[in-house]
């Protein structure tokens, strides 16, 4: 199985509106974009209902939902449409909020569009629309709402051994007598490291992917664990680097180390 992508540039502009939802001061709907999933939108309820104008007729393939905090066993809703109109909408793709971990950190979602409807003209739409069908249990926070066209697929992935590394915010000080202060912070930062073998016939589509971003400069996003139904990772690469050998019909190694975006504080 491969390493899934979608480029930078294959994020679709996307301005979105409240059709319902009420939002805090400076916790508008550019938050949904800004590319920091840590500043989220933010509104006065438990249920919200996004509309999405991407400007003309686009490939969808997938959306990607980042740091929300829709409780477990939540039902969340995407549709499309030629028009502003949701009455029948010709995609609609519904998922449910997975477990969240132990830490207090709700699980990115992916609504794959392209699995849904394989056929390239039946998700291709102006308009989307992003709901939550359960109302929440706390007024709703959205880090980032991504559209994704085309999802690139690198053939060989990420390969053994994949190391995930977590990093909570813990913050200590030793006092005058001994005892050690701590203070939770309540941040996370992961990382995943790894090999990554790309053929020849791949290197010019990794090369551009990384090239769209400037590596670590804009956010890709991955599925670390070569899993497609898995959790996507909204993301920069390592290191503004790559180091390019010109391959006839091997394969090329690289070091891949590819950390995500802050989700800021825990819920």
């Amino acid at each position: 199985m491969g390493l899934p992508i979608v480029a930078y540039a294959d994020f679709r502009s996307t301005a979105w509106s409240l059709l319902a939802g009420t939002p805090l001061t400076d916790q508008g709907v550019d938050k949904l974009t800004d590319l920091d999933p840590s500043n989220p939108l933010w509104i006065a309820e438990t249920t919200v209902d996004l509309e999405g104008d991407m400007g003309s007729a686009v490939r969808v393939d997938v959306v990607t939902l980042h740091h929300a905090n829709f409780p477990a066993g939540t039902t969340l809703r995407v549709q499309l449409n030629s028009s502003a109109s949701w009455g029948g909408p010709p995609v609609s793709v519904d998922v449910d909020v997975p477990t969240w971990t132990a830490d207090g950190f709700a699980p990115n979602v992916v609504f794959d569009i392209a699995a849904s409807y394989p056929i390239v003209g039946n998700r291709t739409y102006r308009y989307i629309r992003f709901t939550n069908v359960d109302a929440g249990v706390a007024p709703v926070q959205i880090g980032q709402l991504v559209v994704g066209g085309t999802v690139n697929d690198i053939l060989s992935g990420m390969t053994i051994p994949l190391t995930r590394s977590t990093e909570w915010g813990v913050s200590f000080a030793e006092g005058k007598k001994g005892p050690r202060y701590v203070h939770d912070r309540r941040t996370r930062m992961r990382t995943w490291s790894a090999r990554l073998f790309i053929g020849s016939d791949q290197w010019t589509t990794f090369r551009e992917i990384l090239a769209g971003s400037k590596a670590m400069a804009y956010p890709t996003v991955v599925w670390p664990m070569n899993d497609r139904t898995g959790e996507p990772v909204l993301g920069r690469w390592q290191t503004p680097t790559l180091d390019e050998v010109y391959p006839a019909d091997t394969a090329t190694e690289i070091s891949a180390v590819f950390e995500e975006l802050s989700a800021g504080e825990a819920y």
